[in-house]
């Protein structure tokens, strides 16, 4: 087991290296885009970057709060994923610093002529204004900061604490959990208004922040079965995923794609319905001009495709099946933020940049260099988690805890 550990590590370490020298070279090539093309390109393609990225570690911060809270086994199976991929928040905080410096650049409410032409964005100003948007994001990321901190340092302290007191913890990071699951919906619901809603400021939708928040939550389930899938090929895991278990996160993944289905279709056909003037050019937007093949992709690929592939028993059961559909979850996942963020910049005709790809390349390649630094600090699975008694039974119950790991 020792000898596996320090296999897994050096894994690690070599992925760690080879993702920040890749991360870093892209963005360095990112920024040679504001000599090639222009600031207000590089700093569009670095939003929409960021978000999604950021998107990733928010989804975890959901999913790490609801597993304290309901004691899932299947949470048990994703749990320092989703602690080492929140501790990355605090440090997306640095890289919203090109965002901050090009706030006047991205975002048209910061352009009086727009403020005097558009009543409903001049009635947001109070709202809607430099210091007051930049004040709301230090907050963000330091309730943040101080919700994932704790939640960390209590699970380096049930990891310390003698096995009879696992219940305890349990109850402890429940304690947490509860008001930090609510704290977060809050947060991201008014950081997805300031940092995407708003750079159409005269549109608004309350169904906005709750359908990207779906989105990251789906995404987190797919990339953690690609993880689980990885290391188990390369026997590097150090335990078994039970089929059941296995199973379970084929069963979010696929609740979560209809969810997203319902409430971006909700948010549409009210929108429709109502036919109001300042809300209907959002879509309006995305219909036309080439942005409409990306929207029917999204229809098909984001629903109908998983929805119909995820349905079978038998394919949330095959590790190696649910695998390959949970890596088109997260591409179509970031062709649906691309869709979000990018028409707001570019109304008159589809447009995609090469600083997209080095962008998207040198945010993902830091944020897994920092997700890595800190998924190797503690065990893959918590000794003293009070679900590990639970997860042995189900190992030795050949009925149910036969490990998945076999199909590839």
């Amino acid at each position: 087991m020792a000898e596996q550990t320090d296999n897994m590590h050096q894994t690690l370490n070599m992925i760690q290296r080879r993702a920040t020298i890749v991360g870093g070279a892209a963005l360095a090539l990112t920024v040679v885009g504001i000599a090639v093309s222009s600031t207000s390109q590089v700093l569009q393609s670095y939003l929409f970057a960021f978000l999604f990225f950021f998107g990733v570690s928010a989804g975890s911060v959901f999913l790490l709060t609801v597993q304290h809270l309901t004691s899932g086994v299947w949470g048990l199976m994703i749990r320092r994923f989703t602690e080492a991929s929140t501790l990355v928040i605090p440090w997306m905080g640095l890289f919203f610093l090109p965002i901050a410096a090009g706030v006047g650049i991205l975002y048209e409410w910061t352009n009086p002529a727009v403020i005097a032409e558009e009543a409903s964005v001049a009635a947001k100003v109070p709202y809607l204004n430099i210091p007051f948007f930049l004040a709301r994001t230090v907050f963000y990321f330091v309730a943040w900061f101080l919700l994932v901190r704790r939640l960390r340092n209590q699970s380096i302290a049930q990891d310390n604490a003698p096995k009879s007191e696992s219940l305890t913890w349990r109850d402890k990071l429940a304690v947490t959990s509860g008001p930090g699951l609510a704290a977060h919906i809050m947060l991201w619901t008014f950081a997805a208004t300031d940092w995407g809603m708003s750079l159409e400021p005269a549109w608004s939708s309350s169904m906005y922040p709750v359908g990207w928040m779906v989105g990251q939550v789906l995404t987190n389930f797919a990339i953690w079965i690609i993880v689980l899938w990885l290391f188990t090929r390369n026997n590097s895991l150090g335990y078994d995923i039970p089929v059941d278990r296995l199973h379970d996160l084929g069963k979010f993944a696929f609740a979560f794609t209809v969810l997203w289905a319902y409430l971006n279709f909700s948010q549409y056909l009210i929108i429709w319905s109502g036919n109001v003037p300042e809300l209907t050019p959002w879509y309006y937007v995305r219909s036309n001009n080439g942005w409409q093949y990306l929207s029917i992709a999204l229809i098909f690929g984001h629903f109908f495709l998983p929805f119909f592939l995820l349905l079978s028993r038998h394919t949330k059961r095959n590790f190696g099946v649910v695998s390959r559909i949970s890596m088109w979850l997260v591409g179509i996942e970031v062709l649906y933020v691309f869709w979000l963020i990018n028409p707001a910049f570019h109304h008159d005709a589809f447009q995609i940049h090469w600083t997209h790809v080095t962008a998207f390349v040198g945010v993902g390649g830091l944020w897994i260099s920092l997700f890595l630094r800190y998924l190797k600090q503690l065990p893959m699975l918590p000794p003293n988690d009070h679900r590990m008694p639970e997860l042995e039974a189900q190992l030795n119950d050949h009925g149910h805890g036969h490990t998945a790991a076999a199909s590839h």
